[in-house]
């Protein structure tokens, strides 16, 4: 069994444009972890809309020191109906 390392987390976190596939997994347990209050906004320099910037959404998720075991813990027998179909893309049926 892999084991993910904080010196691992750390170096995420550093990633100013991390490959796709990170972005990917990161925005899925932003999903998961996130709080209405964790979401961390700018503005779309296209649309000029303010959109969810998800990479620093997840860099602040990865900050928390318990996110490992926040994501392990996490009741998924009780995921909201909203996180679910937020998560539809990530997920195999």
């Amino acid at each position: 069994m892999a084991v993910l390392e904080p010196k691992e987390i750390n170096l995420l976190k550093s990633f100013n444009a991390p490959p796709q596939a990170i972005k990917v997994i990161c925005k899925a347990c932003a999903i998961i972890l996130m709080e209405t209050s964790d979401v961390i906004k700018t503005k779309n320099d296209t649309t000029l809309k303010m959109e969810i910037n998800w990479w620093e959404t997840s860099k602040n998720i990865l900050n928390n020191p318990k996110f490992l075991n926040n994501l392990i813990n996490y009741p998924k027998e009780n995921t909201p109906e909203k996180k679910i179909n937020e998560l539809g893309a990530y997920l195999k049926t």
